[in-house]
């Protein structure tokens, strides 16, 4: 019996031979049309065919050259993995800034919008989650920080009815709330339109879905030292849905406080 391809064989395959099997996903065709569309020589297109045929993503008929079903899954596989990639290669530049230990998936990165520090101008991705976030209508966040710019702004959104707001943040944090903004959080934490939990779970970093009306993810990063390095902000589904998860995560663990 023939030894099973590795996944990982078959994928760097199907990555360097990506234009032939673009070819190939159109419909069978001959040897000598590959070698024209993908512009390269008889003997090169001979050795990809016979090992992608190895491979069994292409099989030879009657009709010429063609996907197998197994091939036309990987192919299309392959090219969403790239193009993928590809998002992440566009913003390259940005990424690069943010910190090499980033607690995020992907899927939040993938399109967002990136605020980053300046050298003079430290604060900017703390401004754009603070205007951002307090600016929705309606808010489910996790914080493991407090902020007396954030608190103050939170305080008159909730007492002016503008936002309906739930928020966890960690245990240790609460005690600082109470005792260092008392009388700023004075008429809010009863509040019908804010909720406020407390967990002993690690939080990691700041983030909040909110809406205003469209439905975003926002996510506010600091290094090691707890200096603001980024602001991400993302409106996919995929990133909605992620943040929504990990905050009904944490809330479920959590206790309420308001």
């Amino acid at each position: 019996m023939p030894t099973q391809p590795e996944p990982g064989e078959i994928l760097t395959v199907a990555i360097r031979r990506r234009e032939l099997l673009a070819v190939l996903r159109e419909g069978p065709t001959s040897v000598g049309d590959l070698q024209t569309r993908v512009e390269t020589a008889r003997s090169t297109v001979y050795r990809a065919v016979r090992r992608l045929t190895s491979l069994g993503l292409v099989a030879e008929t009657d009709a010429g050259v063609q996907l197998t079903v197994f091939g036309r899954l990987v192919a299309a596989r392959t090219e969403r993995t790239v193009d993928r990639v590809r998002e992440f290669c566009d913003a390259e530049p940005q990424l690069a800034r943010l910190p090499a230990s980033l607690p995020v998936p992907a899927e939040v990165v993938r399109g967002a919008e990136v605020v980053t520090a300046e050298p003079h101008d430290t604060d900017r991705p703390a401004e754009a989650y603070l205007s951002t976030v307090t600016e929705a209508d309606r808010v489910v966040a996790a914080t493991p920080v407090a902020r007396g710019r954030f608190v103050r702004t939170l305080r008159e959104a909730v007492l002016d009815d503008r936002i309906d707001a739930s928020i966890v943040t960690e245990s240790e944090l609460v005690e600082y709330l109470l005792s260092t903004y008392r009388e700023t959080l004075t008429g809010v934490l009863d509040a019908d339109n804010l909720a406020l939990y407390e967990t002993d779970a690690d939080i990691q970093f700041e983030f909040a879905v909110a809406s205003e009306p469209r439905e975003f993810l926002a996510v506010n990063l600091y290094d090691g030292r707890g200096y603001h390095r980024a602001f991400l902000r993302n409106d996919s589904q995929t990133a909605v849905a992620w943040g929504r998860d990990r905050y009904e995560t944490l809330r479920a663990d959590a206790t309420r406080l308001s």
